[in-house]
């Protein structure tokens, strides 16, 4: 038998001679013993996966990838690539494990060039943003305003195998949407709580009641 298009709910590919198809157009994709468990195609250019029924993992046409949801979260007013949400610990998590005789754990990477091809490298600048965590709460209407950052950016003047950097803490006061920088560390390791310029290896000021440093 000789097909040209097969369109249609649930296939069993067994009963088919495929050796001579131009093309196969499916909705879904089950097991003959496991039909709950399916690979579906429910709109133009999105694919799903589905276990015991249920959808587990879905990609949108733009590429993005969606576990426990099926359409973007909106955070922060983008569309992160890869969203997963859930109704629990174990449904909202990430998890990275490492299993090794020695001393070390798992990494989370993040790594900035300031070339627009992915894969190309054109040296970072000071002040470029490394990586970031962002914590955004839902305020009743989305989660576009964050209440805390971690912030990693270039310290100085990177050179080939030379990229100083600091780290910026940053918490949001009551009655506002967007954080503000509490404590810093810089590249020389001094430390600034309230001040963005330390000059102590402990530097803390309050403007309020004038500046004051220890170290």
């Amino acid at each position: 038998m000789a097909l040209t298009k097969v369109t249609g709910e649930l296939v069993d590919i067994g009963d088919l001679d495929i050796s001579n198809v131009g093309s196969i157009q499916l909705d879904s994709i089950a097991g003959d013993a496991d039909t709950n468990t399916t690979i579906a195609f429910p709109g133009s250019d999105v694919i799903t996966m589905s276990t015991g029924g249920s959808e587990r993992l879905r990609v949108d046409a733009s590429g993005r990838l969606f576990v426990g949801q099926t359409a973007s979260s909106g955070v922060r007013s983008t569309d992160p690539e890869v969203q997963v949400s859930g109704t629990d610990l174990s449904t909202s998590s990430l998890a990275l494990h490492r299993y090794q005789a020695n001393a070390y754990g798992p990494y989370l990477h993040f790594a900035k060039s300031r070339n627009g091809t992915v894969g190309s490298h054109t040296i970072v600048q000071d002040g470029d943003v490394v990586g970031a965590l962002g914590f955004y709460p839902s305020d009743g209407n989305d989660f576009v305003s964050h209440c805390a950052e971690i912030v990693v950016q270039v310290d100085g003047t990177p050179g080939s195998d030379d990229v100083p950097g600091r780290i910026i803490f940053k918490t949001t006061a009551d009655g506002a949407a967007a954080s503000t920088e509490r404590m810093r560390i810089t590249s020389a390791g001094e430390v600034g709580i309230g001040t963005a310029s330390p000059a102590r290896e402990l530097h803390v000021h309050k403007a309020s009641s004038g500046a004051t440093s220890t170290s």
